[in-house]
């Protein structure tokens, strides 16, 4: 066994918090040694090729007694024996048709853990949350939907469909399909339920999932705080990524004791979502991901009212435009009249006569906060400096979690997708939204398992999944601690120092 493989063993097995996120399986065990056992056996299977590899690691002379020592300095007792895969298929069976409900639990379990971790590497503090026209990235929550497209480690019959192989048949033939060797063996799905779908003209196939997590500085220093799998391969029904991208982030930002500023996501993200967030306190959104390379971000339509936007799957879209209000004001006793326009998520100024255009003034953001609006919800209220000839102080406040006047659409205004400053003033932001996406490349990487699949359920994958999350959250507290670890040493060594001379000057 490597000694990266060894560290990541150790690193499950001694992860904050396993025990608050094995308590829902209390019940189903005969001891809690062994329900927070199979739960690091969860996140520790990434750290292998498979469950037979990782079953074989914990059966070798040392390592499971090496693991069981560690943990005894946390305060952790983990049973005599190692986990095993046979235990977690006996487990899970024994939890049986409560596996949802308990699976909810695990994940709020999770989140709250998930914060602890990130408070203490410096992530998700509320003393971070101040001016909200200008978001703080380690107070920012990037989240994303992705489909994974994990295989199962089986044979599949060409005939019937039907799933089987032995344990030694399964890793070989699987072996061979993944490099290309031969044996004839059909690669079937990790999970029973595939969906499919069709998004921006390609077909989506795989389990569908909702991630959300923040990020420092540092290729550690990131934090999965919550997932939910989605149900439909619909993206506009009710059970569509979005039903569950919000209901996952109201979940999170409901532990996150204000630690949470800014939400990013990409352009799912729209009024009533922007509305939603931020009636819980937490300022939305909407970012585009980087264009291809060579391509620019913006393009000037000469035959439109303004630019045309690209991102990185070519997809283009328009400006949006929405009519806000009209603002009037005496200046010498004659009245001045202003027409107030969104123009894709900014509020420009523009003569009552004539349409708007990207080109007509923006109206700066001057204040940005929330304010109480009864039923322990909030208001968001920007509050603009409005361009005008005869004054530089006409200002107006607009309640962004609302309705535009005389419309049922919600408001875009969120300050954070104007055009013409899109890449100059928010080129950081589009960096954190290749947050999620990075988290997203990083636990798909590590979906394709060989070995036996812990079940061929959507249910059952997304506790697999919810082991890989745990996996990088402990690699980043791992981390924190070997850096705490190495500043006290240091610091040991130069009072050290410092004392040996202070010696030899007294001798």
């Amino acid at each position: 066994m490597s000694h990266c493989q060894s560290s990541k063993l150790l690193i499950s097995f001694c992860a904050p918090g396993l025990e608050r996120i094995a308590a829902p399986l209390f019940p189903f065990v005969g001891s809690r040694g062994d329900a927070v056992a199979l739960v690091g056996y969860v996140a520790a299977r990434w750290a292998t090729e498979s469950a037979e590899a990782l079953d074989g690691e914990l059966a070798s002379p040392g390592v499971w007694s090496s693991i069981c020592a560690e943990a005894r300095v946390l305060g952790r007792v983990l049973p005599e024996s190692p986990p095993t895969f046979n235990k977690l298929r006996h487990l899970l069976d024994r939890v049986g048709s409560d596996l949802d409900d308990v699976l909810v639990l695990m994940q709020q379990a999770f989140t709250a853990e998930a914060f602890e971790i990130a408070r203490s590497v410096g992530l998700c503090l509320q003393e971070g949350v101040g001016d909200l026209r200008f978001p703080v990235r380690e107070n920012t929550m990037s989240a994303d939907g992705t489909w994974f497209k994990a295989l199962s480690s089986v044979t599949v019959d060409p005939v019937t469909g039907e799933v089987r192989g032995s344990r030694s048949g399964r890793v070989k033939g699987t072996r061979a399909a993944t490099t290309g060797g031969g044996g004839g063996v059909l690669q079937g799905p990790r999970v029973a339920e595939v969906l499919a779908t069709t998004k921006e003209g390609k077909k989506l196939t795989g389990v569908p999932f909702v991630f959300a997590s923040v990020r420092g500085e540092g290729a550690l220093k990131r934090v999965v705080l919550g997932i939910s799998r989605f149900h439909s391969p619909e993206l506009d029904d009710n059970r569509s990524e979005m039903i569950a991208a919000m209901k996952l982030l109201k979940r999170v930002i409901a532990s996150a004791d204000g630690g949470i500023g800014w939400c990013v996501y990409d352009m799912a993200l729209v009024g009533t979502h922007l509305d939603e967030l931020g009636r819980v306190g937490v300022v939305g959104i909407a970012a585009m991901t980087a264009a291809a390379e060579g391509k620019p971000h913006l393009e000037l339509d000469p035959s439109g009212p303004g630019p045309t936007r690209h991102n990185k799957d070519d997809r283009k879209q328009k400006v949006r435009f929405s009519a806000v209000k009209t603002l009037r004001h005496r200046v010498n006793g004659v009245w001045c009249d202003h027409a107030l326009s969104g123009v894709d998520g900014a509020l420009r100024v523009h003569s009552v006569s004539e349409e708007v255009s990207v080109h007509d003034p923006l109206c700066e953001l001057e204040r940005l906060v929330f304010v109480p609006a009864g039923s322990k919800e909030l208001d968001l209220v920007a509050t603009y400096r409005v361009p005008c000839p005869h004054t530089d102080s006409l200002f107006h406040d607009i309640t962004l979690t609302g309705m535009l006047p005389g419309s049922s659409k919600k408001f875009m205004l969120n300050q954070i997708r104007p055009i013409h400053e899109y890449d100059k003033q928010f080129a950081a932001l589009k960096g954190w939204r290749q947050d999620s996406e990075s988290v997203n490349s990083t636990m798909k990487s590590r979906s394709h398992l060989w070995g036996r699949a812990t079940s061929l359920s959507n249910t059952k994958f997304e506790l697999d999944l919810l082991g890989n999350a745990l996996l990088l959250n402990a690699q980043c507290w791992d981390e924190y601690v070997s850096q705490i670890s190495s500043c006290a040493k240091r610091d040991a060594k130069i009072r050290a120092s410092s004392a040996r001379r202070v010696q030899a000057t007294v001798d």
